[in-house]
């Protein structure tokens, strides 16, 4: 498992000593900014873009901070070795933004991808974020990945990227819940906030 890290984000030794003790590899890599103002919280979601550019591995998995894997998480990479076509894995996510539901037909969630690293890809995004007209500051970096990768990409059922706001949708989160493999807390409310 590797953390990617912004340069200079994390120098305290404790903290940096805890995660290589539990089996994590960090890679310190280079911060990349948006061309305009974004969420504070999301300030460094262009450091996944990095992920793109580890073809040393052939099939990779990112996760955002906020998602726990809690189950068998095999199932997407054994299709991938098996179907070299499928170039990214990832969960629909039905909050859609407004101004992109006339151009995406459908729209993923970016917390949770499984996929092929690519240089070019790699360099292709770099360039693209940094044209501001190209996708909406609201949630950059999710909005540039399905922009780019809009109809290169296959959906996986909602149990590999469980939203904890479906919760609110009880029909979706009752039923997919007990098989879950991966949940993503991507509101605002984290659960060990306060801890």
């Amino acid at each position: 498992m590797i953390l990617l890290i912004p340069k200079g984000s994390l120098n305290d030794d404790r903290h940096i000593a805890m995660i290589k003790t539990i089996g994590w590899k960090l890679m310190y890599v280079t911060r990349m900014s948006y061309p305009g103002k974004v969420n504070p919280q999301l300030v460094d979601g262009l450091v996944k873009l990095h992920a793109w550019n580890m073809t040393q591995y052939d099939i990779i998995l990112t996760l955002d901070a906020d998602a726990m894997i809690v189950g068998s998480i095999e199932e997407p990479f054994e299709q991938m070795r098996t179907n070299s076509t499928i170039q990214m894995f990832a969960v629909d996510d039905a909050g859609i933004p407004s101004s992109y539901r006339k151009e995406l037909r459908s729209y993923f969630n970016s917390g949770v991808l499984f996929f092929r690293p690519n240089t070019t890809h790699f360099t292709e995004l770099v360039h693209l974020s940094a044209n501001k007209s190209f996708y909406d500051l609201k949630y950059p970096q999710q909005n540039l990945l399905n922009k780019y990768f809009r109809d290169h990409w296959v959906p996986l059922p909602p149990i590999f990227n469980m939203l904890d706001h479906l919760n609110g949708k009880h029909h979706v989160w009752n039923n997919q819940t007990n098989n879950s493999r991966i949940i993503h807390f991507a509101g605002s409310r984290k659960p060990w906030n306060g801890i």
